[in-house]
């Protein structure tokens, strides 16, 4: 005999059965699950918008289609529709964010300073960095250009120096 009833796990069983005898089961219930990894771990998992854990995570109680996005500062996010039927597992190797900056100056050739230190002149395209930093161009004969930056991807930057006048 087979007993099925959707959303839960089918019971097969050979039985005997005499008159006016009755059987009966517990059927068990089927509980969806979605297992997300994801290198690095720690990323944080969104659910149809609402937070659920950080990777690697399990969580039970779905069913369906679900919008998942799985985000990590310093990586790019990455989204997707995932279908959870029973048990679905998905692993994600998350991308980092690569921030350069190009930065030039007119005239070219001036020294460029970050946060104090010395990075090259100008032209030139510095990569690595992520966040706010006080930069610092010097040229002789040209007044020093300091300025703050933030740097989020990728972008470019072009300074006009001012001659500097000797009295």
């Amino acid at each position: 005999m087979r007993v099925s009833l959707s959303g839960y796990y089918d019971h097969t069983e050979t039985v005997s059965v005499s008159k006016h005898e009755t059987v009966s089961y517990s059927l068990l219930p089927v509980v969806c699950v979605l297992t997300v990894d994801s290198m690095p771990k720690g990323a944080a998992i969104y659910i149809n918008g609402q937070l659920r854990g950080n990777t690697p995570s399990t969580i039970p109680g779905l069913k369906g289609s679900y919008s998942l996005r799985v985000s990590l500062s310093g990586y790019y996010d990455h989204t997707e529709t995932v279908s959870v039927s029973k048990h679905e597992t998905v692993s994600y190797s998350l991308l980092p964010i690569v921030c350069v900056l190009t930065v030039d100056s007119m005239p070219q050739g001036a020294a460029i300073y970050f946060n104090g230190q010395l990075r090259g002149n100008t032209p030139a395209s510095i990569s690595g960095l992520k966040g706010r930093y006080s930069l610092k161009l010097t040229l002789t004969g040209y007044r020093d250009y300091d300025v703050t930056v933030d740097v989020d991807g990728m972008a470019e930057v072009l300074f006009t120096l001012s001659p500097s006048h000797k009295s």
